[in-house]
C-alpha cells in the first residue's frame, strides 16, 4: 500500500481504502524460476487500477532495490478466445501494424487507412486470405507472367539469331514454363 500510495501521490489510508483485497499467491512460474510469490490486489474503483498500470508504465516501482513487476490480470477464458487469433495477431505484427484488443473478443486495427474492426473468427480468416494472402498471390502471378514475357523474348532472340547466320528457320514452338502455377480460389 505505501509503494501504490507514493505512486499516485495520495495518503497510505486513502490507498487502503481503495484496496478491496490483496493476498499472496504461489504460481508454477514463481516455484519454476525461484521467485517470491505473486500479491494479488483487488481494487474497489477500476480507475484506481487504471491509475495505477499508466503510472507504472512511466516509472518503475521498485522495493528494497529491487524492481517490481505491474501487470494486467486477463482471465483465462479472454486468453483463450485471443490465442484463437494468433494467425492474425503475427501477421499484423510482421507487417508492424499496431492492433487493439477488443473486449470480449476481437480486434480493432487500421489497415490501408482504414479502420477494421473483426469481432469473429470468420471475420479474422476473410480478411487474411482478402488482404494479406490474396495480395502475395497477386504479386507471384505478375511474378510468373513476367517470367513467361522474359522466356518467350529470350526464345525469339534466339531463333532470329541462328536465322540470321544462315540456318534454316526452325519451326515455332509453343512456350510452357517450367515452373508450377498454383491456382488461387477466391471463396
Amino acid at each position: 500500500a505505501n509503494i501504490l500510495a507514493e505512486i499516485l501521490e495520495i495518503t497510505i489510508e486513502k490507498m487502503k481504502d481503495e484496496m478491496d483485497e490483496t493476498f499472496r499467491v504461489y504460481t508454477r512460474y514463481a516455484m519454476r524460476n525461484k521467485l517470491p510469490r505473486e500479491v494479488h490486489i483487488r481494487f474497489t474503483k477500476k480507475i484506481i487500477k487504471t491509475q495505477i498500470l499508466q503510472a507504472t508504465r512511466d516509472k518503475t516501482l521498485k522495493y528494497k532495490e529491487k524492481e517490481i513487476t505491474v501487470l494486467k490480470q486477463i482471465p483465462r477464458r479472454i486468453r483463450d478466445i485471443r490465442r484463437e487469433y494468433s494467425f492474425l495477431t503475427k501477421e499484423l505484427l510482421k507487417r508492424g501494424i499496431n492492433y487493439r484488443w477488443l473486449i470480449p473478443e476481437g480486434l480493432l486495427f487500421t489497415w490501408q487507412e482504414q479502420r477494421h474492426r473483426i469481432d469473429t473468427l470468420d471475420k479474422a480468416e476473410l480478411f487474411m486470405m482478402e488482404y494479406f494472402r490474396g495480395r502475395e498471390e497477386e504479386a507471384r502471378s505478375k511474378d510468373q507472367e513476367i517470367i513467361d514475357l522474359r522466356e518467350k523474348k529470350m526464345i525469339q532472340l534466339s531463333e532470329k539469331e541462328e536465322g540470321a547466320v544462315g540456318g534454316a528457320p526452325r519451326e515455332q514452338r509453343e512456350v510452357r514454363s517450367t515452373r508450377a502455377t498454383n491456382p488461387t480460389y477466391k471463396v
